[in-house]
C-alpha cells in the first residue's frame, strides 16, 4: 500500500504544479500526464480556473490499482488557496473539497509477492508497520493549513459501518498542531443540524494523538482517546461516558436492548494502557479500566478496577497471550437484591491460545477472603483457588474454598459444553466438617448467627450436584450426612444425631430415599433417648412448601417407650396431627418431674395423646393415661400445709387415704394448649391402710400448670454453672464413655 499512503502527497504536488502552466487547457494536459506517470488510471481532470493565488477545479477523477486492492477517487468543486512563498515550500493555504466520493475494494482472487519472511511474522510485524506509517503521514504528508471536504461518500465494505455515510472533514495545520474533525452527516440537509456527531483528532506535538468523538455542540465527549507513540514504546489513556458514547454509536451501529440497559446504568470508564517493544522478544502490555459504579436490574457494583498485564511474543504475537501475575478485578462492594458482596481483589494469571479459526483460554484465579452479607449476616469465604479450561465449545473450572468462621473446606468442578448446551456443577466438603474442635461450632459460619439451632458436636459431610441440558430442567441434587451430632434448639438439647439423606431440590424437591434418623438423646427438662424415625421429604409442584413423611418414630421416655402413628407433616396446611402412644411409663419417674419431695410413687402407665400442630402451637385435646399393670402405690406426707388442709374434713380424709394409698386403678384425662398449660384430671381406686377400713377408696385429683415453666425450671435446676455449649459436649463425652 506504499502508493495508497503517498496518494495525498502526490494529489497536492501535482495540483501545486498545475498552477505554473500557462494555459487552463495545457494544465489539464499537464496535470493528467503527471498523474499517469505516478501510477493513477482513468484520470480525468477539468480546471475551472488557475490563478497566482487561487485554483479552481470542477472535476478530479482517478483510480489507483496495486496488486490485492482498487481505490477509486471521485471530487467536484475543488478549490486551492496560496501564496508564492507557500508554492515555495511545497504547501498551500486551503483546500476545500464540495463533494468527495472514496470507493475501496480488495483483490482475493490476487495474491500479494512473496515476502522472505514467514506469515507469523508478518502478521506480527504488521501493527508496528501501521503505527510507523501513521507517524510518517502525519510527519510528512500534511503539506495544507486548512482541508475542508463538506460532503463525503465512502464505498466499499472495508468502510464498514461508515459505508454510504454522509461525512464531512474539517482540518487545520497550525505549525505542525493538527486538528481533525470528521463529522457524521445523517442526511442530504444534515449540514444543517446544529449538533451532529463528530470524530476530532488532535497532534499537539509529534509523537502524540488526541481522539474524541462526541458532538458538535456538547462540551464534554463521549470519549476520549490520548496517544503517545515512541519508538519502542505506545502509551496512552481514554476514558468514555457510556450513555453519550451509546447515543453517538447508534448512527452506525444497532446495539441490543439488552446491553443498552447496561450501558446507561454504567458510570464514567477511565483507564490507561502500556504497550512495550523494548525487547526484539516479548511484548508486554498493561491495560486498566476503573468505573465508580454500575447497576443494572438488581446487581449494583461500585469501584470496578481492572488490570491486566500480558505478555506476547513479537515472532507470533496473536498465537498466544499471557496474563501474568500482577492482574486483577476488583470491585469495593456488589450487590444483588438483598445480597452484599465484598471482597478482596481477584488475581488472574492464564493463557490465551488462538489459531485461524479457535481459541482456548487455561487461566487461574484466586481470592484470599470474600465476604457474603444478608440482612447483617455475613458468611466470609476464604482461601478460593480457580482453574479455569474455556473454548468457544466448552467451559471447564476447578477449585477449592474454605469457610473463614468455621474451618471448613470445600472443592468443586464445573463442566458446561456449549455447542450440547449441557453441564454439570459439583461441590463437597474435602474432609467431613468437625466440630467440638477447638470449640467449632455451626453457628460461627455467621458473624450473627440468626436460627434458633446450633450443632457443637459430631461430623458432618455435604455434597451438591447440579446438571442441565437444553432439553432437560435444571437439576439440583444435595447429599448430607451427620455422624454423632450433638447441639441445640432453642432449650432443647440433642446428641448422638446420625443421618444420611440424598434430596433433590430442583425442578421439585424431594427425598431419593427415606433417611433414617437416630437420636441417643433429647433433654428438654425430661430425657427422651433412643429416638429413631424414617423420614422423606417431597413437594406437590415447585410453587408449594415441601411435606415430610414420618414413619416408625418412636424412643425411650421416662422408663418406658413411645411411639408415633405415621403420619404426613405438610407445610402447605394450617393444621397437621398425630397420635402419640406410650407403654410402661414409670409413675416414679413422672413424680420426680414434679418436683415434689414429698411424693413417692410406684407402677407403670400407658397412654395415649391426639397431637395437634399450628401456626399458634402444639395441643393436646383428650389425652388420656391409665394404669398398665393395675396395682401400685402412692405416699404423699406433706412437709408444710397439712394441718392447715385438715381443717376441711374432705381434705382431711384424702390426705390420710394418700400417706399410703395402694391403688388398683388409675387413669388420667390429658389436655394441653399451645401457651403450655397443662391440665390433669387423674381418678384413683383402691384402698388405704391409714384409713382403718377395707372399703375402697375413690379419688379425684385436678392439677393445673404450665409446662414450658416447669420444664425450664427443670433445666436451670440441673445447670445453673452450665453453658448450653458445656451442657451439649458433656452430653456427648457421656455418650461415647457407653460405646
Amino acid at each position: 500500500m506504499r502508493s495508497v499512503k503517498g496518494l495525498y502527497f502526490v494529489l497536492i504536488f501535482v495540483l501545486i504544479l498545475s498552477v505554473w502552466l500557462a494555459r487552463t487547457q495545457l494544465a489539464g494536459f499537464g496535470l493528467t500526464y503527471f498523474m499517469q506517470s505516478s501510477g493513477l488510471i482513468d484520470i480525468t481532470a477539468d480546471i475551472h480556473h488557475l490563478g497566482l493565488n487561487q485554483s479552481q477545479l470542477s472535476k478530479l477523477k482517478f483510480s489507483l490499482q496495486n496488486e490485492t486492492s482498487l481505490l477509486r477517487l471521485e471530487a467536484h468543486d475543488i478549490s486551492l488557496s496560496y501564496n508564492p512563498d507557500q508554492l515555495k515550500q511545497g504547501r498551500v493555504g486551503s483546500v476545500t473539497i464540495k463533494n468527495l466520493v472514496l470507493g475501496y475494494e480488495t483483490k482475493p482472487d490476487i495474491k500479494p509477492e512473496p515476502s522472505s519472511h514467514s506469515p507469523a511474522i508478518q502478521q506480527a510485524l504488521e501493527p508496528l508497520k501501521t503505527i510507523a506509517a501513521l507517524r510518517r503521514a502525519l510527519r510528512e504528508y500534511i503539506v495544507f493549513n486548512s482541508l475542508i471536504v463538506e460532503h463525503i461518500i465512502l464505498l466499499g465494505d472495508e468502510f464498514s459501518v461508515l459505508e454510504a455515510r454522509p461525512l464531512k472533514f474539517n482540518s487545520r495545520n497550525d505549525n505542525g498542531v493538527l486538528y481533525a474533525v470528521l463529522s457524521i452527516l445523517n442526511g442530504p440537509s444534515a449540514s444543517q443540524n446544529k449538533n451532529v456527531r463528530q470524530l476530532v483528532i488532535t497532534m499537539p506535538v509529534e509523537d502524540s494523538l488526541e481522539i474524541k468523538l462526541g458532538f458538535s455542540e456538547a462540551a464534554e465527549a463521549a470519549a476520549k482517546l490520548e496517544l503517545n507513540i515512541k519508538d519502542e514504546k505506545i502509551t496512552g489513556q481514554y476514558h468514555f461516558n457510556p450513555a453519550p458514547l451509546q447515543h453517538w454509536l447508534q448512527a452506525a451501529v444497532d446495539i441490543p436492548a439488552s446491553a443498552s440497559k447496561v450501558i446507561n446504568e454504567l458510570s464514567s470508564i477511565n483507564g490507561s494502557f502500556i504497550f512495550n517493544l523494548e525487547s526484539n522478544k516479548q511484548i508486554i502490555s498493561t491495560i486498566t479500566a476503573n468505573t465508580d459504579k454500575l447497576d443494572f436490574k438488581s446487581f449494583s457494583a461500585e469501584k470496578i478496577a481492572v488490570k491486566l498485564i500480558t505478555s506476547n511474543a513479537v515472532s507470533n504475537p496473536w498465537h498466544i497471550t499471557k496474563v501474568v501475575n500482577g492482574s486483577y478485578i476488583k470491585t469495593r462492594k456488589m450487590s444483588y437484591g438483598d445480597i452484599a458482596l465484598d471482597g478482596n481483589p481477584v488475581n488472574i494469571q492464564g493463557e490465551l491460545t488462538k489459531s485461524a479459526d479457535n481459541w482456548k483460554y487455561k487461566g487461574e484465579n484466586s481470592l484470599e477472603l470474600f465476604a457474603i452479607t444478608y440482612h447483617k449476616q455475613v458468611l466470609q469465604i476464604k482461601d478460593i483457588t480457580l482453574a479455569i479450561n474455556a473454548s468457544p465449545d466448552y467451559l471447564k473450572a476447578d477449585g477449592y474454598f474454605s469457610t473463614a468462621g468455621l474451618p471448613a473446606q470445600f472443592t468443586f468442578s464445573l463442566d458446561n459444553n456449549l455447542i450440547k448446551q449441557q453441564g454439570r456443577l459439583s461441590v463437597t466438603s474435602v474432609e467431613p466438617i468437625e466440630f467440638n474442635v477447638n470449640d467449632n461450632k455451626l453457628s460461627q459460619l455467621f458473624n450473627l448467627w440468626p436460627y434458633p439451632f446450633d450443632l457443637l458436636v459430631g461430623n458432618i459431610n455435604l455434597a451438591t450436584y447440579a446438571t442441565w441440558s437444553k432439553k432437560d430442567d435444571f437439576k439440583l441434587n444435595t447429599h448430607i450426612q451427620f455422624d454423632n451430632v450433638g447441639g441445640s434448639f432453642n432449650e432443647l438439647l440433642f446428641s448422638g444425631l446420625s443421618f444420611n439423606h440424598e434430596l433433590n431440590v430442583l425442578p421439585e424437591i424431594y427425598s431419593v430415599n427415606a433417611g433414617k434418623i437416630n437420636l441417643k438423646s433429647l433433654e428438654s427438662g425430661v430425657t427422651v433417648s433412643n429416638i429413631s424415625t424414617n423420614i422423606s421429604l417431597k413437594s406437590a409442584n415447585s410453587e408449594s412448601l415441601p411435606w415430610f413423611s414420618i414413619q416408625n418414630l418412636q424412643g425411650d421416655i421416662l422408663g418406658g417407650r413411645f411411639s408415633v402413628d405415621d403420619f404426613i407433616f405438610d407445610l402447605n396446611k394450617p393444621e397437621n396431627s398425630f397420635k402419640v402412644m406410650v407403654n410402661d411409663i414409670d409413675l416414679e419417674k413422672i413424680v420426680e418431674t414434679q418436683q415434689f419431695e414429698d411424693i413417692m410413687a410406684t407402677g407403670k402407665l400407658d397412654g395415649s395423646f391426639p397431637v395437634k400442630i399450628t401456626e399458634k402451637g402444639i395441643s393436646i385435646v383428650g389425652g388420656a393415661f391409665n394404669d398398665g399393670v393395675h396395682t401400685g402405690i402412692i405416699q404423699y406426707n406433706p412437709v408444710a400445709g397439712a394441718d392447715q388442709m385438715r381443717q376441711n374434713p374432705l381434705t382431711g380424709i384424702a390426705l390420710d387415704a394418700l400417706r399410703d394409698f395402694r391403688y388398683s386403678y388409675l387413669a388420667a384425662d390429658v389436655n394441653f394448649t399451645p401457651e403450655g398449660k397443662l391440665t390433669v384430671k387423674l381418678q384413683l381406686k383402691g384402698t388405704s391402710p391409714e384409713l382403718d377400713t377395707d372399703r375402697p377408696v375413690h379419688l379425684n385429683i385436678s392439677t393445673e400448670q404450665n409446662l414450658y415453666a416447669l420444664l425450664k425450671s427443670l433445666r436451670f435446676a440441673e445447670s445453673v454453672d452450665e453453658s448450653i455449649d458445656d451442657r451439649v459436649r458433656r452430653q456427648y463425652e457421656k455418650n461415647e464413655s457407653k460405646n
